[in-house]
């Protein structure tokens, strides 16, 4: 699905998939 459908959807599933991303980024 397109960034745009899902920001548009729920910003809150975006933002908890970014912190996500932020959290794994750091363990690398």
């Amino acid at each position: 699905m397109p960034l745009r459908i899902n920001f548009a959807e729920g910003q809150s599933d975006f933002d908890i998939s970014r912190l996500l991303f932020l959290e794994y980024a750091e363990t690398l």
